[in-house]
């Protein structure tokens, strides 16, 4: 046991076993390591009255620690597995609870996006209704710089008004209930309507736009409001 159990502690525990084995009338005995994970887990000890142990009871207790050491190393397997499993069902849970509350807060968002939009669409359309009769008076009860003025905030309530639609469009894209419409469409008339709707701020720009459109253009399928939009868009974002 000596040469198993090496280092100061393990002798000692060698000599231990070996004195109460022979005070328990055993003459000899035979230990065999068991080895789990590379490292010793404990040892099989055979004793025998008589003076000898045959080889045959040697190796069957060498085959048996070494399925022992296989069976506890086993179940040390198993258990990491579990604690494993067990983990990444706490994480997946904690996934889970924090992916819900993720679409409740970005459902939360879309809907106060589109409680605000619808809100802020209706006095910006009365406010351009107001605006536009003022534009309907004639010079002599609107002086020519208030008419500026006036003109001035009814093109820029119309962009923030388009802005708003935009919010609107991309609210429904994303619940995928954007429908555009499929009329026939005039696309000179289109460009130019986008033309002087843009010329009053190319002009604040010092720019001007030049239209040079074939007027043979074929009349196209589409949304005459989200495809003027865009022509209203690309010029804005020209000047």
């Amino acid at each position: 046991p000596n040469a198993l159990f090496a280092g100061a502690a393990l002798a000692a525990g060698a000599a231990r076993l070996a004195q109460y084995l022979t005070d328990m009338g055993q003459r000899t005995f035979a230990a065999v390591p068991m080895v789990v994970r590379g490292e010793l887990a404990g040892a099989l000890v055979c004793s025998r009255p008589r003076d000898s142990i045959s080889p045959r009871e040697r190796e069957s207790l060498k085959n048996f620690s070494n399925q022992a050491g296989m069976a506890i190393e086993n179940a040390q397997l198993v258990n990491d597995m579990r604690r494993v499993r067990d983990e990444l069902g706490r994480k997946n849970d904690a996934l889970v609870t924090t992916n819900d509350k993720l679409l409740e807060a970005e459902r939360t968002k879309e809907a106060l996006t589109s409680m605000m939009v619808h809100d802020m669409k209706n006095p910006l359309t009365s406010i351009r209704g107001y605006l536009e009769l003022l534009l309907d008076e004639p010079g002599e009860k609107l002086p020519d710089e208030l008419r500026r003025h006036v003109r001035i905030s009814y093109d820029s309530s119309g962009r923030l008004l388009d802005m708003v639609r935009d919010l609107l469009d991309i609210s429904k894209m994303e619940d995928r209930k954007l429908q555009p419409g499929s009329d026939l469409l005039d696309l000179p008339k289109l460009i130019e309507a986008a033309q002087i709707e843009q010329s009053v701020l190319a002009k604040k720009s010092n720019k001007t736009i030049e239209l040079d459109v074939r007027t043979d253009l074929p009349e196209v399928k589409g949304d005459s409001d989200l495809i003027g939009r865009v022509l209203t868009n690309l010029l804005s974002n020209s000047v």
